[in-house]
């Protein structure tokens, strides 16, 4: 069993650096967007921790396979917040805005931990109960995504001009392409 958890350790973690180059770099300097890219990372994962128990009993190969997925969607959702927050977050308050998001990964993994616990000794609950909670609020958060995230100030509905008028005065650079090169 612990052999097997070893060998199950790296599968996770790899594929969530790899597609940063690619999302950084092509995916959103055009279509789809980082709001788009956030979107169907959001999902990926959410319904890749969801089948996890599923796929643990079944075959180890199984779980491998689940948790490229996993790494590949939880890589691309990293790189579209970084976008996102370039083009929403004004210049001067950037640093602080992002210290706050970039933070919720260590708060998250902290909450995470504590309530693991707990969920995994609830009888009805057991080991399984963590993915089914944390892939449920995986596909909240998902449906949040849908309804509440804009690609740009300029793409939002329900912006004032007031606050749109702000955030184009404090934008830093323009496009994406001017992020790169």
């Amino acid at each position: 069993m612990e052999f097997t958890r070893a060998r199950l350790r790296p599968w996770g973690w790899f594929p969530w650096i790899l597609p940063r180059y690619h999302t950084g770099f092509e995916a959103l300097q055009n279509d789809p967007g980082a709001a788009c890219v956030a979107l169907y990372s959001s999902i990926l994962t959410s319904i890749t921790t969801l089948v996890t128990p599923i796929c643990a009993t079944w075959h180890v190969n199984m779980m491998i396979a689940i948790l490229l997925i996993r790494g590949v969607g939880q890589g691309c959702l990293f790189v579209s917040l970084f976008d996102l927050m370039a083009k929403w977050f004004p210049r001067k308050e950037r640093g602080l805005l992002s210290t706050f998001v970039i933070s919720g990964y260590s708060l998250g993994s902290t909450v995470a931990s504590a309530v693991t616990g707990c969920i995994c000794d609830m009888p009805s609950m057991g080991w399984s109960g963590v993915f089914y909670i944390f892939g449920g609020f995986g596909v909240l958060h998902a449906v949040l995504t849908i309804y509440l995230l804009y690609e740009s100030p300029k793409d939002h509905p329900r912006i004032s001009s007031a606050e749109l008028v702000y955030l184009s005065d404090n934008e830093e650079c323009g496009s994406n392409s001017n992020l790169i090169g």
